[in-house]
């Protein structure tokens, strides 16, 4: 089970452009994923999986050129097919597309639908290759545990158990200073290629992204955020003071980066 997750976007607060626009971008990119990987071994089949028959039907009219050209073992699917009121809740879906296929990249799901990817995980994907395909899990893990949301145990019991293959989470800061130019932007990024480990980066004048540190445990954002303020010499708070523990307030990292206790697997964070 893997991660693979990058942004489709160079703006360091998301995706800024139609939600249709992200959709088809990440189908195109994964079908794109597909054809390289059966070309790397024409033994294989890989099917990109939709959240729903809809999007399934949608997406077999849209890019019906391009899996075609991607090759014969390269095909769609669809993970449930929603019937009924109640598929807005999660509801009223069963997986159906049984397919069998050796890589199964999943795309384009919601919060709401990450119950039916397990489900299809473990009735159908079962122990062949299942990847995770740009679902950005970090914004979807932020509504587990709300109301009419799946609860938090779909992190622990599940997503925890997806390894990051290939990561790159751009993140902007800014910091005020008692001297001109009073507030100083910086930007920086948590990266990852397997089986390297994870990485600090900070986006220089040019663009480029420079590695900082480095270490086999992922990085929580506050960690990442420390990490950049060091390297550009912007920590100047007394180490302990109020100052200090005001910045950088009294939550440094988000439920599920904290309560490693309760998770079932740990390859997320390795």
């Amino acid at each position: 089970r893997m991660e693979g997750e990058f942004p489709l976007s160079s703006d360091t607060s998301g995706f800024k452009d139609s939600s249709d626009a992200f959709v088809d971008a990440n189908i195109q990119l994964a079908i794109l994923a597909a054809k390289l990987l059966c070309e790397e071994d024409p033994s294989r089949t890989v099917k990109v999986v939709l959240p729903d028959d809809v999007e399934f039907e949608r997406a077999s009219k849209k890019f019906k050129t391009s899996v075609e050209m991607a090759g014969p073992n390269v095909s769609l699917g669809c993970i449930s097919v929603k019937r009924g009121l109640m598929w807005a809740l999660g509801a009223g879906a069963k997986a159906e597309d049984a397919t069998p296929a050796d890589i199964h990249i999943a795309v384009n799901a919601s919060t709401i639908e990450l119950p039916n990817v397990r489900k299809y995980c473990e009735n159908v994907v079962k122990d062949n290759t299942f990847i995770l395909w740009c679902l950005e899990l970090d914004t979807l893990r932020a509504d587990l545990g709300l109301p009419m949301f799946p609860n938090k145990a779909l992190h622990y019991d599940f997503l925890s158990g997806f390894k990051p293959v290939f990561y790159l989470r751009q993140r902007g800061y800014s910091k005020s200073v008692p001297v001109a130019p009073f507030v100083v932007n910086y930007d920086g990024a948590l990266f990852r290629t397997y089986p390297a480990g994870w990485q600090v980066m900070l986006k220089q004048d040019n663009g480029e992204l420079a590695c900082i540190a480095e270490r086999p445990k992922r990085y929580n954002l506050g960690e990442l955020k420390e990490e950049l303020l060091e390297i550009m010499g912007l920590n100047t708070e007394e180490k302990g003071s109020n100052l200090e523990n005001l910045r950088k307030g009294y939550k440094r990292a988000t439920w599920w980066e904290e309560n490693e206790d309760e998770e079932k697997n740990k390859d997320w964070r390795y």
